[in-house]
């Protein structure tokens, strides 16, 4: 006789890295992280300097580390307006890197670098 061994299947383990929403305490970056360790994210930026002010809005798209890290890149889109009045629309690309700063992920640093543009880095919060 043979004997047929049957191996069970296990129950998949949760995600070790962090599921969930992320966004910026002021409001321009919001990342969302899946159970496959896709991240996907949009940006909406509104700026002041000097007069003039711009409005930008994107989406990237990217994954989570086992680390915890977060890495995107995607488009943005946006209109300059000068203390003038003049205007002018502009589009670049942007990276976004996400890093919790609190044991229990629930505090985040996003750095963020856009081409044209500043490099911001700032506090974040689980939603």
């Amino acid at each position: 006789t043979e004997e047929v061994t049957v191996e069970q299947e296990e129950a998949p383990a949760a995600p070790a890295h962090f599921v969930g929403t992320i966004v910026s305490d002021n409001g321009w970056l919001t990342i969302t992280v899946t159970a496959d360790g896709q991240a996907t994210g949009t940006l909406n930026v509104q700026q002041t300097a000097q007069g003039d002010s711009s409005v930008s809005s994107g989406s990237f798209a990217g994954t989570i580390a086992a680390d915890d890290v977060v890495t995107c890149s995607g488009t943005f889109t946006g209109t300059t307006y000068a203390s003038n009045g003049q205007q002018w629309p502009h589009q670049g690309t942007v990276s976004v890197r996400a890093a919790p700063t609190s044991a229990d992920r629930t505090l985040w640093q996003i750095d963020m670098a856009a081409q044209p543009g500043s490099a911001a880095s700032l506090p974040a919060h689980v939603q």
